[in-house]
């Protein structure tokens, strides 16, 4: 079954897990744009079957500290779906974790928490934080912030969503 990435993030019921938080960890954007981030990614999600098409992840710097993530995928009638992302950077010792947010008519203002790295430099692995263990200081934005802190190395809070490959840019008309 192909699940959109709108559907993943924020539909929550369609994966085995729920991502949606209720805020940022910051109100405003704290950290500097990582940039390695920026530019095109083609991207497997780790749930996905064998013979599903892998989407398209452009990551566009908005400025020195917001990212536009812009998702390209296919969905399960064959026809072409986007959408689009805000997200930015918040310390959370001893890293970083990205907030991420839909953007457009249909968003539903949650949040999502993720986490990236650089498997090689052309390779990412993208991670999400699940709600559940968080449940109890899910509206409490200070003591959300000291939970997933207290719980930032522990594996269990995490589900991996999909690695990405990084693309090459699509050539421009003259």
């Amino acid at each position: 079954m192909k699940i959109s990435l709108a559907a993943a993030l924020a539909g929550c019921c369609l994966l085995p897990g729920c991502y949606e938080f209720d805020s940022p960890l910051d109100l405003k954007p704290r950290v500097k744009v990582d940039e390695k981030l920026p530019g095109p990614w083609r991207c497997f999600g780790t749930e996905d079957s064998a013979d599903e098409a892998p989407f398209i992840l452009n990551v566009e710097k908005r400025n020195d500290t917001t990212t536009a993530w812009m998702v390209e995928s296919v969905s399960g009638d064959g026809s072409k779906e986007t959408s689009g992302y805000e997200a930015f950077g918040s310390t959370v010792s001893p890293g970083h974790l990205l907030n991420l947010r839909e953007t457009g008519e249909k968003a539903s203002g949650m949040w999502t928490f993720v986490r990236y790295s650089f498997l090689l430099p052309h390779l990412m692995r993208v991670e999400l934080i699940e709600d559940k263990p968080f449940e109890k200081v899910q509206k409490n934005q200070i003591a959300l912030r000291s939970a997933i802190e207290k719980r930032l190395n522990d594996p269990t809070i995490f589900t991996e969503f999909c690695l990405c490959v990084r693309a090459k840019k699509k050539a421009t008309s003259p």
